[in-house]
C-alpha cells in the first residue's frame, strides 16, 4: 500500500474534488464508488474483477479492504492509504467514512445475453431513483437491468451508492 501525505499526488487525481456526474457513463470511463459498505459489497460480485483501478482509503478501512481488492487484482501500489482530514481535502467534502474506488466502467451484455429475470428502465433521469431501482431489483432477485439512453446511467457515483453497490 502506499501512504498519500500531499493533496497535490498525481497518484490520486481522479478522487480531487469529486463532481456529481449526470447522464450517460460510457463502457471505460471512470467513475468512483464511495463508502466502505458499498465498496465491499460491490468487490464481491464476480463480475467486478479487472474494473477496479484503484482505491483511497483511510488506514483502518485498508486494512480490511486489502485481502477483498487484491483477489479482485488491485496491486498494493494502487491502494492509496492517507488520513481522513486529507481525503477531505482531496474530496471536498466531510466525510462519514474513508473509503473510495476507481473503477472503469464494465463493458455492455448484448441483450440476449444477460441473465434473466431482468427489468427495464425507460426515462428514469434521476440518479437516485435509478440506485433504487437496482437495490429493489436486486433484493427481489433480479439478475439485469436494462436502461434505455434516456435514463441516468447506473454508474454514476450517486446511482451507485443508492443501490448499495448493486449495480
Amino acid at each position: 500500500m502506499v501512504t498519500i501525505s500531499s493533496l497535490d499526488d498525481p497518484r490520486i487525481a481522479e478522487y480531487r474534488f469529486l463532481p456529481e456526474r449526470t447522464g450517460r457513463l460510457f463502457p471505460g470511463e471512470r467513475t468512483i464508488v464511495e463508502s466502505e459498505v458499498v465498496a465491499q459489497r460491490l468487490l464481491r460480485y464476480a463480475w467486478s474483477e479487472g474494473i477496479v483501478e484503484s482505491a483511497l482509503m483511510v488506514p483502518q478501512a485498508a486494512e480490511r479492504l486489502a485481502p477483498l481488492l487484491q483477489t479482485r487484482g488491485v496491486p498494493p501500489e494502487r491502494m492509496y492509504v492517507a488520513p481522513k482530514s486529507l481525503l477531505e481535502q482531496v474530496v471536498g467534502y466531510h466525510l462519514h467514512q474513508g473509503v473510495f474506488l476507481c473503477i472503469r466502467v464494465p463493458p455492455h451484455v448484448p441483450i440476449e445475453q444477460l441473465p434473466l429475470p431482468a427489468v427495464m428502465l425507460v426515462g428514469v433521469s434521476s440518479s437516485t431513483n435509478v440506485g433504487a431501482v437496482a437495490r429493489s431489483c436486486a433484493g427481489l432477485g433480479f439478475r439485469s437491468l436494462i436502461c434505455d439512453r434516456a435514463t441516468a446511467s447506473p454508474w454514476l457515483r450517486r446511482c451507485i451508492r443508492v443501490s448499495m453497490g448493486a449495480v
